[in-house]
Formats: C-alpha cells, structure tokens, sequence
C-alpha cells in the first residue's frame, strides 16, 4: 500500500555537519560545535531501510561523558563522529547510493517500515510505502559526499551526526 497522503516526506531526520576540529569533549558538551542548520538532512526512513547496512561498513566513534568509543556505523538515536577513516570508506559507499537514486524515477517509491495497520485489501499489516521527490533524496547524498571528501582531504577535521 502507498501512503499517498504524504506530501512532505514525513520525519524524524538525520543531520550532518562538517566540523573543522573537534577535541574529544564529552559527549554533553558537543552541542556547542554544532551550525546552526544543517545541509545534509537525511530521512530516517531513507536511512535505516534503504542504507542502514551499508553505513554499518563506516568506522566511527561514539562520544560518551569520559571518551570517544570505536564503533561501526551511525548511532541513530544520538551523536557520531566520523574522523578520517570514516570519510574514505563514506566516500566510496555514497557515490554509489547516489548514482542507485538518480537511476530511478523522479517520483521514487520506496518501501519503508512495518506497519499493523489494517486495512481491507491486507488485513495482517503491510510494509508502508513511501513516495519520495528523487532529487531531494539524492541532493543530501552529495553535501554528505563533499563533508567526506573535505575531511580526506585535511580541509577538515569531522563529519558529525546528530540522531533522530
């Protein structure tokens, strides 16, 4: 089943920043490094159903109150960093999601998460599926792109994710 109704791709959303230097403060005080707006707002949706194994492959880091520690992947509910490891391998996987987005159709429909909801035609529940604008969906994918290449290249220090 379609949700037809959702004219504005419904939230909660991701959101990325590049960072110019980052001490490993705890985790409390990363807010302050924080723009005030984000140009990589990634869907939710978008990230856990259709990206979420892939960005598994991404090494990065989990800022908690006394340290930073290792991890794999994105902290979806809190805050990740991404240092310059993560950047090369961000690097490799984006284009690729990029170029798997832009093959598809202006108006993508993509299926998303679980719902219990019935309805007459599958009365035991159903994957829920989204439409989604191609362009808005790919035009995050290339700030994130430029964020990694910008930390490769030493013109900057992180890429910093802020959960749902």
């Amino acid at each position: 089943m379609i949700d037809r109704e959702n004219r504005k791709n419904p939230g909660p959303y991701h959101d990325f920043f590049l960072l110019e230097s980052l001490e490993k403060v705890a985790y409390s005080a990363l807010r302050q490094y924080l723009p005030k707006r984000s140009r990589a707002h990634l869907s939710d949706e978008i990230l856990r159903f259709i990206m979420l194994d892939t960005i598994n492959w991404v090494p990065s880091f989990i800022p908690r109150e006394h340290c930073w520690e290792s991890h794999q992947g994105l902290d979806l509910y809190r805050m990740t960093i991404i240092g310059a490891d993560g950047a090369e391998k961000l690097s490799q996987i984006i284009p690729l999601w990029g170029k798997l987005f832009e093959a598809g159709p202006e108006c993508l429909t993509l299926t998303c998460g679980w719902t219990n909801a019935e309805t007459p035609e599958l009365p035991y529940g159903h994957y829920v599926k989204r439409l989604y604008v191609r362009d808005k969906v790919v035009a995050p994918l290339k700030v994130l792109y430029g964020y990694s290449r910008a930390v490769m290249e030493g013109q900057a220090g992180y890429i910093l994710h802020v959960g749902i």
